[in-house]
């Protein structure tokens, strides 16, 4: 899971209260130019004859 849109100074506050939480999921915080790559999505749409 990641975090973003953390207004700027209040990333560390942020992220320590989620830390708090004790969630079982990877949560990370997004950076300044960070790419996030997403997986490919094909999908095929049957047309009536």
């Amino acid at each position: 899971m990641h975090i973003t849109h953390i207004k700027p100074g209040e990333s560390e506050s942020v992220m320590a209260e989620i830390g708090r939480l004790g969630s079982a999921h990877r949560i990370h915080a997004l950076v300044a130019r960070q790419v996030m790559e997403l997986g490919e999505s094909i999908c095929s749409i049957a047309t009536p004859l």
